[in-house]
């Protein structure tokens, strides 16, 4: 019961800080999704991590994104747009290089 409520609370959370639609402006303004990402951090005054599992709810199919430590290379947070399927590293591992092979 405990996680249910806390995922609510936190979804509720994302919606007040970084409506849906404005995140859909946003997207659709520019295709340049990293600067949209700190822009949304930014503004909304959130963490980079936020900001990004925000936009994954509002990008079309294909987008997703990993986040690493600085010290190490070691991953942080993974997610992914709805439908879009890719096969993210682990938390905790360590990626030398883009983790999507580019």
């Amino acid at each position: 019961i405990y996680q249910s409520m806390e995922k609510e609370a936190n979804r509720f959370a994302s919606e007040l800080l970084m409506p849906t639609t404005w995140l859909v402006s946003l997207v659709a303004k520019g295709p340049d999704i990293r600067s949209v990402h700190v822009e949304v951090a930014r503004d909304a005054c959130v963490s980079l991590t936020t900001s990004a599992i925000a936009l994954a709810r509002c990008l079309p199919v294909g987008f997703a994104f990993v986040e690493l430590r600085n010290a190490d290379s070691a991953v942080l947070s993974t997610g992914q747009s709805h439908n879009t399927r890719a096969n993210l590293p682990e938390l905790g591992a360590k990626v030398i290089g883009s983790p999507f092979g580019n």
